[in-house]
């Protein structure tokens, strides 16, 4: 299913290059920024049910009069978090504070991309490899006011990422100097092993925290929908 719908798009953006007129002069940098969903797959989804959320920021380059892009992509996904009210400190137990455990994936990736230079309809393809960063980060929060007072990364590992995808960029404004396009796509990424949280790894008992860390590969179907604006 994946092969067919990857060779699909591989066909659209091809056609849709050699469409365009050899005369014209297409923007060579892009720019998108975009939410992200981040569906568990494989052993990861076994683990860890609940989708992340997040924004990313992708940048990059298209040669000119070529169908070739490269650039590089930056996510940051929340997939849990766990809030609990207690006190200060075994010393200050009069004051209470809100303690927030976050459980988040950062990812850096380089992409080469599949994609007509110019055009209304650009559709692409693009490999991807990179990094994902799965780390939990502790908050205190003031209760009062929401105000956060310290915070510390408590768990965190890195594994290797790879994948491929596709997706479409859709005209919404143009001028002589920047197009506008809507842009929607989805990447498999494929993640080697990792050791993390999730939410509810984290127990407290008589003031002593407890980590009940585990270990999977860590795939990710990732959906994007967001604007991007060459120049």
């Amino acid at each position: 299913m994946m092969t067919r719908y990857i060779r699909f798009l591989a066909a659209l953006a091809l056609v849709g290059f050699f469409s365009v007129s050899q005369n014209s002069f297409a923007q060579m940098g892009e720019v998108s920024i975009e939410g992200l969903v981040g569906i568990p797959q494989a052993d990861f989804r076994n683990e860890v049910k609940r989708a992340g959320l997040g924004i990313g920021l992708t940048g990059g380059y298209q040669f000119p009069r070529t169908p070739v892009q490269v650039g590089a992509k930056f996510g940051f996904m929340n997939y849990g978090i766990d809030r609990r009210n207690a006190p200060l400190s075994n010393t200050i137990p009069d004051i209470t504070v809100r303690v927030e455990n976050q459980y988040n994936i950062v990812q850096g990736h380089g992409y080469l991309r599949l994609t007509p230079p110019s055009g209304s309809f650009r559709p692409y393809v693009e490999g991807l490899a990179g990094f994902n960063y799965l780390f939990t980060q502790t908050a205190i929060y003031e209760r009062g006011s929401n105000e956060q007072k310290l915070t510390d990364t408590n768990f965190d590992d890195t594994a290797l990422s790879y994948g491929l995808g596709g997706g479409f960029k859709v005209l919404l404004y143009a001028d002589a100097g920047s197009n506008l396009y809507l842009d929607m796509r989805a990447n498999y990424m494929f993640g080697n092993s990792a050791t993390y949280l999730k939410k509810g790894s984290i127990s407290v008992e008589n003031g002593q925290a407890y980590y009940d860390a585990y270990r999977s590969a860590t795939d990710l179907l990732l959906l994007h929908v967001g604007v991007s604006i060459t120049f």
